[in-house]
């Protein structure tokens, strides 16, 4: 996986992880929902501890995107990584969706 091919990618989520604490606080920031984007979060959050060590990114393993939407609208996340946009039936959570990434994939018949 080179750097470059996934820049529209890294520079919003570091930059959403750098404006989400100050440096006054210590906390684990959990990143809940589906299965797409594990790896690269969980790298993205690495390389944020390092640079920031009071900080931890928590990636757990995959509750689908229902599940990750679910956690944040009841107030047990704050943020969650989900793979499509909200449904009409969740949206009484009062949810935004903010996509950070467009990833493509690619494989053979």
């Amino acid at each position: 996986m080179k750097i470059k091919e996934h820049l529209s990618t890294i520079i919003p989520v570091i930059s959403f992880l750098m404006l989400a604490w100050t440096p006054a606080r210590s906390e684990t920031m959990n990143i809940v929902g589906t299965g797409d984007g594990i790896v690269i979060l969980e790298t993205l959050g690495a390389a944020f501890k390092q640079a920031h060590p009071q900080h931890t990114v928590y990636v757990p393993e995959s509750i689908g995107s229902s599940g990750g939407i679910k956690a944040v609208g009841n107030d047990k996340s704050l943020i969650g990584r989900v793979a499509r946009k909200i449904k009409n039936k969740e949206k009484s959570y009062g949810l935004v969706y903010h996509p950070m990434s467009n990833v493509s994939a690619y494989g053979t018949t």
